[in-house]
C-alpha cells in the first residue's frame, strides 16, 4: 500500500451517537465515497469525503458531522480507506447491514496550507528606568526612556532571534520566556548597530543567562543581564484513550498535540505512523505522551502457535511443522517443539523469519524423525 504522507494516520470519533431508532429509517441508504476530498479542520468529517443519500434528515445531519480520521498536517494529505469509514459508522452505532458503501475504495484527503499570519506588533511598554553602564559610568541617563513606536525593532527582538538561531536544530518553533525585569529593560529601540549578545552557557534550551550589550545613539555602552527560559514547541503523539498492556496500537488510540520542551530528551514520538501497529508494553493513560520505550514490535510468532519450520541441510531445504514455545519477533531465536511430540529432547532453537514461520540454518541441531511435508526436497 502507498505510504501515507505528512503526519501519519489518526482517527477521531465525534461525540454524536446515532440511536438505533434513527438508523431503522436508513435501510437501503447509500454512502458514496469520493476519490479526492479536502478538509480544513483537525478531523476529517464523513460529509467532507462522501455523499449521503436515502437517510432520514435527522440521521443524515448527524452522520455528516461524524469524525472519520485525524486531518493531515496543513499542506499535507493522507488516504482514508473504506475500512476507516466502516469503523466510524460502527462507532456511531450505525447498522452496517442497512448502509451500502459505494464509490471509491479509498479517498485522498488534503488539507490546505495555513496562510502565514502577520507577526504581532509589539505592545507599547512602560519605559524602563535609566541604567548605569557596567563598562564606564554614564554621564547622563540613556535615551532608553524614549517610548517605543509600535512596529519598531527592539533589543528584545534581537535577543529572541539570537536564541531561536541557537536552538533551531531542536525544533522549528522556539519559545522564549524572558524574566519580567529583563523584558522591561529590553523594550527599547535597536541602536545604530546590532546588540552584542552572549549566552553564559553552551546549553541551547532551558533556563539560560544572557548578557546583552547595546550602544546608544550617543555612543554609550550598556550591558543588560537577562534570564530567560528557552524551549521548543513540537507536535507529539499522545493517547486519546487508554491503551492496555499488550494491546495493539491503532490510529483511534492516538492524536497529535503541541507541547513545549526545555529538554529534547523528554520528547516522545512525533509521527503517528511510528506508533500505529506497535504493541504497548505497559498501560498508557489518556493524555500521556508516547515514548519509544513504551512500545514494542508485535510478535510474528506467539507461544503455542503452530509454525512452519524450514530446515536447511547442505543443498536440501526441508519444510516441517512445529509449535512455538515462546513469543518471537522478526529475527528472534525461540524454542520450537517438533509437532506431535511431547519429549523435551525434541525442542530445538529456530530463528523467526516471518509470520508463523521459523528457520534453522546450516549447523543447527535438527530433531530426529522429521515428517517432511509432501515428501519433497527443494534443491537450490
Amino acid at each position: 500500500m502507498k505510504k501515507r504522507q505528512g503526519q501519519g494516520r489518526g482517527t477521531a470519533i465525534g461525540a454524536i451517537i446515532i440511536t438505533l431508532s434513527a438508523v431503522s429509517s436508513a435501510r437501503g441508504a447509500d454512502i458514496r465515497v469520493w476519490p479526492r476530498a479536502e478538509t480544513s479542520g483537525e478531523f476529517v468529517k464523513l460529509g467532507e469525503l462522501a455523499a449521503l443519500s436515502g437517510f432520514a434528515p435527522q440521521t443524515k445531519a448527524a452522520l455528516l458531522g461524524v469524525d472519520v480520521f485525524a486531518a493531515p498536517r496543513p499542506g499535507g494529505e493522507l488516504l482514508v480507506r473504506l475500512d476507516d469509514v466502516r469503523a466510524a459508522l460502527a462507532a456511531a452505532r450505525i447498522n452496517l447491514a442497512d448502509v451500502r458503501l459505494i464509490g471509491a475504495t479509498r479517498c485522498t484527503v488534503s488539507r490546505p496550507a495555513q496562510p502565514v499570519a502577520d507577526p504581532p506588533k509589539p505592545e507599547k511598554k512602560a519605559p524602563p528606568r535609566p541604567r548605569v553602564s557596567k563598562r564606564r559610568p554614564a554621564t547622563r541617563p540613556r535615551d532608553a526612556t524614549r517610548p517605543v513606536t509600535p512596529g519598531v525593532r527592539t533589543v528584545e527582538t534581537e535577543l529572541r532571534e539570537y536564541a531561536a538561531a541557537r536552538a533551531a536544530e531542536y525544533g522549528e518553533v522556539v519559545d522564549m520566556r524572558i524574566n519580567p525585569s529583563g523584558a522591561a529593560a529590553l523594550a527599547i529601540p535597536s541602536g545604530p548597530s546590532p546588540a552584542r549578545i552572549r549566552c553564559k552557557t553552551d546549553r541551547r534550551l532551558g533556563l539560560l543567562s544572557f548578557e546583552v550589550e547595546t550602544v546608544s545613539e550617543q555612543g554609550e555602552i550598556e550591558t543588560i543581564p537577562v534570564v530567560a527560559e528557552v524551549a521548543v514547541k513540537e507536535d507529539v503523539v499522545v493517547a486519546r484513550r487508554s491503551i492496555n498492556r499488550g494491546e495493539k496500537v491503532s490510529t483511534r488510540h492516538l492524536k497529535l498535540e503541541a507541547r513545549r520542551f526545555t529538554d529534547v530528551r523528554s520528547m516522545g514520538l512525533t509521527d503517528l505512523a511510528a506508533a500505529v501497529g506497535q504493541r504497548s508494553r505497559r498501560l498508557i493513560r489518556v493524555g500521556e505522551m508516547l515514548q519509544p520505550a513504551a512500545l514494542e514490535t508485535e510478535p510474528f510468532v506467539f507461544r503455542g502457535q503452530a509454525v512452519t519450520v524450514w530446515v536447511r541441510q547442505g543443498a536440501l531445504v526441508i519444510r516441517a511443522s512445529g509449535r512455538a514455545q515462546q513469543d518471537g519477533r522478526l529475527g528472534d531465536t525461540i524454542d520450537v517443539r517438533r509437532d506431535g511430540s511431547e519429549r523435551q529432547a525434541e525442542i530445538f532453537e529456530a530463528v523467526v523469519t516471518g509470520p508463523g514461520t521459523v528457520s534453522m540454518g546450516p549447523g543447527g541441531a535438527v530433531a530426529g524423525d522429521w515428517r517432511v511435508d509432501h515428501q519433497t526436497a527443494l534443491r537450490d
